[in-house]
């Protein structure tokens, strides 16, 4: 019988993942959300697809209506505890969300979804009554590929995989993410650059 311990934990524990975010990150883990908020205005509404645990909360006006949508279970427990709104999303499948909202986030999951992006772009902009903003990590520098990094994506894949994230895609290449930010009418808004990785804030022109 085969025991797999740690398969698809990464999105199945908050806590493992926050470990790993923290490793991956260091101390520029938070930059993700303080870029996103000086974008979003007070006594607003927002919805954070893939919002995880709720992180982003801590970094907005208190004014603002939260609320978060994601396929995880652990998640959306962990979200009720914090007393966030929570709604059970998965991307890949027709899901309509309820209601709109004056901000519809994607922070760093875009690229999760590469065989679904019509979709999960045109549900955005369907929920959105002012702005869909999209972060996020965009490649400048490509991995080259050999047995180390094979190792590497078997290993992300792995923690990664569930019901509802059976692979873990690359990030987007610059040139690549271009290509579909102009396809959708997107504009990039603001960017950072970190250890060869561009943060892009992207919105809707």
């Amino acid at each position: 019988m085969k025991i797999e311990f740690f398969k698809g934990v990464l999105y199945e524990n908050n806590y493992f993942y926050n470990l790993i975010d923290f490793l991956k990150n260091r101390g520029q883990r938070n930059l993700r959300f303080k870029i996103l908020n000086q974008f979003i205005k007070k006594k607003s509404s927002l919805i954070d697809i893939c919002g995880g645990c709720g992180w982003l909360r801590d970094h907005l006006d208190q004014s603002i209506k939260y609320t978060v949508a994601d396929a995880s279970k652990n998640f959306g427990e962990v979200c009720k505890k914090k007393k966030i709104n929570f709604i059970k999303l998965n991307c890949n499948n027709n899901i309509i969300i309820p209601g709109k909202f004056d901000y519809g986030i994607m922070i760093i999951s875009l690229y999760q979804f590469k065989k679904n992006l019509q979709k999960v772009i045109k549900n955005l902009k369907r929920i959105s009554k002012k702005k869909v903003i999209i972060i996020e990590e965009i490649l400048l520098i490509e991995e080259k590929k050999n047995i180390i990094t094979n190792i590497k994506k078997k290993i992300r894949d792995y923690l990664s995989y569930t019901n509802f994230n059976k692979k873990n895609n690359e990030l987007f290449n610059y040139q690549e993410f271009k290509k579909l930010m102009k396809k959708n009418k997107f504009k990039l808004i603001t960017k950072y650059i970190h250890n060869n990785i561009l943060i892009g804030v992207f919105k809707i022109k």
